[in-house]
């Protein structure tokens, strides 16, 4: 019985914060899967151990290098997880959501963190959009958000813009395949979608990591 609640509770910490409908998906599914639980409840389950053991944020850090004095945006930021985790590394982080209710929590855990002042700051940005200014952006991540992009050739080109020379995409995402965690088969990506559709896009350097997490892969594209 125990075993069933922790498989239960780890894909409903997995359901990813940012939501929409692409092609062949069911308009507003993931939206409704989402929003079966309050803010506060995705919140406590964002911020548990048991999706700490699965994402092991140490090790997605450690991939991407040295954030020292990096701007850094994080689109889907829900809870600040890996925010402050890139805020702490010294990066300068503009954690970016749709919803109102995450971006008032970062703002509040901002006053509770040891982060530096002005090292995290928010945007609220949209389904289609992520605001970017030109170059704005050392890097830029997504961890189980890509595949909830509204419009992802519209969005993405955008994204691209809002990188510095240089700079690079971060997408981590679910393996497209039964897991114990995740959302469901049917809005799952699987990488070689997402790599073409960056090359797609003009973006180079594209690199696929598959084995250093579990259940996730790591795409990273200048």
């Amino acid at each position: 019985m125990k075993t069933s609640i922790k498989i239960i509770s780890l894909f409903i910490i997995s359901i990813p914060i940012l939501y929409c409908h692409t092609e062949g998906h069911k308009h507003g599914s993931a939206n409704h899967h989402m929003h079966k639980r309050s803010t506060e409840d995705l919140i406590r389950m964002f911020e548990s151990p048991e999706r700490t053991a699965y994402q092991e944020p140490d090790k997605v850090l450690a991939y991407i290098g040295d954030l020292k004095g990096k701007k850094l945006m994080d689109i889907g930021s829900g809870s600040g997880y890996f925010s402050f985790r890139f805020a702490k590394k010294g990066a300068n982080v503009v954690a970016a959501d749709v919803q109102e209710e995450f971006l008032a929590y970062v703002k509040d855990r901002i006053t509770k963190e040891d982060v530096s002042p002005g090292s995290v700051t928010q945007r609220k940005i949209s389904y289609t959009d992520p605001f970017l200014n030109d170059k704005e952006m050392d890097i830029i991540f997504l961890c189980n958000v890509y595949h909830h992009i509204e419009n992802r050739q519209e969005y993405f080109t955008k994204v691209k813009k809002g990188l510095s020379m240089g700079g690079k995409l971060v997408v981590v995402d679910f393996f497209k395949k039964d897991l114990p965690i995740g959302p469901p088969m049917d809005h799952k990506i699987d990488q070689e979608t997402v790599k073409s559709e960056l090359e797609k896009l003009g973006f180079k350097n594209i690199k696929l990591d598959e084995k250093l997490l579990k259940y996730q892969y790591i795409i990273t594209a200048e």
